[in-house]
């Protein structure tokens, strides 16, 4: 992580921590928990490799660090589940307000699986499609504004399907009038229950723009899915070109 993005989560960490308050008799702040926290995530490694002094290095040097079991037990507590939350809302909203034409430009839906080892004993994980094969875990989806930050996301078990996960971020996502939401073809499909995410960001004044999977030549059919994913067809088959160059944009 470079130094000046971590200057900033460093930033709203201690300002949420200090409105959080402190906790009493505590050996480790809830700042440093959650400081150790991000900077596992942003490494990818699993929670033991935060105690680990020999791990941190130019903008991460805590002085003391607390030991496996005491880490672990922190991270699970209310308190810093709590400031988590707090330092998330931060982020997220901050800038909004300075740019709400550009967080109305356009919106994003993506995911990444989250495979975890084959021999587990994780109860939540699923066995489901991931890149290069099935593979057993989760997967994160996640909505990002025309500024690549991340306003919502969740972690679902790897087989659910993308677009089923989407209809419920929806409800938080700022979509105002004639916002546009751009996703890859794994939002489509030429089921009628997962054509209705076309309907449902139709509905919050959007439209969803992905490639289709699967045109039905059948008027019965054509007639009986939502207004919405009509209109995204006939963009794809009578403008392929410029709607191939706004779908670029998401990337």
């Amino acid at each position: 992580m470079d130094r000046s993005r971590w200057i900033i989560i460093r930033q709203a960490i201690h300002s949420e921590a200090r409105r959080l308050g402190r906790l009493p008799r505590a050996q480790f702040s809830d700042a440093l928990i959650v400081k150790l926290l991000l900077w596992t995530v942003a490494h990818d490694r699993p929670l033991c490799w935060a105690c680990c002094r020999e791990h941190y290095h130019g903008p991460m040097r805590p002085r003391r660090l607390p030991s496996v079991s005491q880490f672990t037990r922190r991270v699970k507590t209310n308190r810093v589940q709590q400031l988590l939350q707090r330092v998330h809302d931060r982020l997220t909203r901050g800038g909004q307000s300075a740019s709400t034409s550009a967080s109305a430009s356009w919106l994003a839906f993506d995911g990444k699986s989250l495979p975890v080892g084959g021999a587990s004993k994780d109860p939540d994980a699923r066995r489901g499609y991931a890149i290069g094969g099935f593979a057993k875990g989760y997967k994160l989806h996640a909505a990002v504004d025309a500024k690549r930050r991340i306003i919502n996301w969740c972690v679902r078990p790897l087989p659910e399907h993308e677009a089923t996960t989407a209809m419920h971020l929806l409800d938080r996502l700022p979509l105002h009038h004639r916002s546009l939401v751009l996703a890859d073809g794994n939002y489509d499909h030429a089921k009628l229950h997962h054509a209705k995410l076309h309907q449902a960001v139709a509905d919050r004044g959007g439209r969803l723009l992905c490639p289709p999977r699967g045109v039905s030549r059948s008027r019965k059919r054509l007639r009986a899915m939502p207004a919405a994913r009509r209109e995204s067809l006939a963009v794809w088959a009578q403008c392929p070109n410029v709607a191939r160059w706004v779908h670029r944009d998401r990337c």
